[in-house]
């Protein structure tokens, strides 16, 4: 495939499909493509440059009581092919969700997205093969 970042967005779309459950919430944010007019159209409407590709919140729950324990967890997947590397609008954004105590992590595999999410605790109910 000519573009493989799309190709690994897909497939890790696949997976947190069949991986997460709820109380874990997730969402690909689709601000990339369609040339300027699109770009225009998108920032107007409030699309800031730097967002992962993908976002992930999950927060524990006391399964006899429903009580939300803590704080969630906040994991922005950034997908790059093997060679590509953060902008300069995604280094800035990836500090300010360190900032606030979120995690901004780079994949360049469907193996490291998988790590990534097990490292921040996050629950996975499906394997890749």
């Amino acid at each position: 495939m000519r573009r493989p970042e799309q190709a690994l967005q897909i497939q890790v779309a696949n997976y947190l499909r069949v991986a997460l459950r709820p109380p874990t919430l997730w969402t690909a944010i689709g601000h990339g493509g369609g040339g300027k007019a699109r770009g225009a159209i998108l920032k107007a409407m409030g699309v800031q440059p730097g967002w992962p590709d993908f976002l992930v919140m999950h927060v524990e729950v006391n399964e006899t009581s429903g009580i939300t324990r803590g704080l969630p967890i906040v994991v922005g997947l950034e997908l790059k092919s093997k060679i590509g590397s953060l902008s300069a609008a995604q280094k800035a954004m990836r500090d300010k969700f360190e900032e606030i105590g979120a995690y901004y992590d780079t994949a360049r595999s469907l193996g490291e997205v998988v790590d990534i999410l097990q490292l921040r605790w996050i629950p996975l109910h499906a394997r890749i093969s």
